[in-house]
């Protein structure tokens, strides 16, 4: 079992305002259809008796999500996160508490036991006063020099919650390697 905390603000220097993170986890998990497979990971059958438990339709989260769901169906759903892991802690089968405000008094589960669905390895390489990166996911090149490139780091950065590209890289703003992290079967 691990513990996978989001954040809810965008620092200043991205803006600000909301992540949005909450709301585009649980449309993934709906557009996903959570209700085939977390039965097996929780004591929720599906995503409707999870969304229907007190702690969630009580959380500010809950909430604001039926109030908004034309909004929410416009934006991308998080289907991923890419986290630093140096201790091989993310692994196909380990469990997953998706979580905000870990560590605080106001720590909240938005999600149900999940598990890693499988991971690949990322790294992201600036060169010179280069504006993109090159990015390399298990060995295949994307940069932002091509179409297929462009389309694919666009595509990357939706799929982890970014508002666009360039969002993304702001977040992701030096050399480093990832895992990116899977709850649902897209792999790139």
């Amino acid at each position: 079992m691990a513990t996978l905390g989001f954040s809810t603000k965008w620092p200043k220097n991205m803006g600000g305002g909301d992540t949005l993170f909450v709301p585009k986890i649980w449309k993934g998990l709906i557009d996903n259809d959570l209700a085939k497979w977390a039965g097996q990971h929780s004591e929720y059958e599906t995503w409707a008796d999870y969304s229907l438990s007190a702690e969630i339709i009580d959380s500010e989260y809950y909430k604001w999500f039926s109030g908004n769901t034309v909004f929410v169906r416009e934006q991308n759903a998080k289907l991923h996160t890419m986290r630093k892991d140096p201790k091989g802690l993310w692994v196909p089968g380990r469990k997953i508490h998706m979580v905000v405000f870990n560590r605080t008094k106001n720590r909240f589960q938005f999600a149900p036991v999940l598990k890693v669905k499988s991971t690949q390895e990322v790294s992201i390489k600036y060169k010179g006063a280069d504006k993109y990166p090159v990015v390399t996911i298990d060995n295949k090149r994307f940069t932002a020099n091509d179409r297929y490139g462009v389309e694919m780091l666009r595509e990357i950065a939706f799929n982890d919650g970014f508002n666009s590209m360039d969002h993304f890289f702001m977040w992701f703003n030096t050399n480093d390697t990832y895992k990116l992290i899977h709850w649902t079967d897209l792999k790139y």
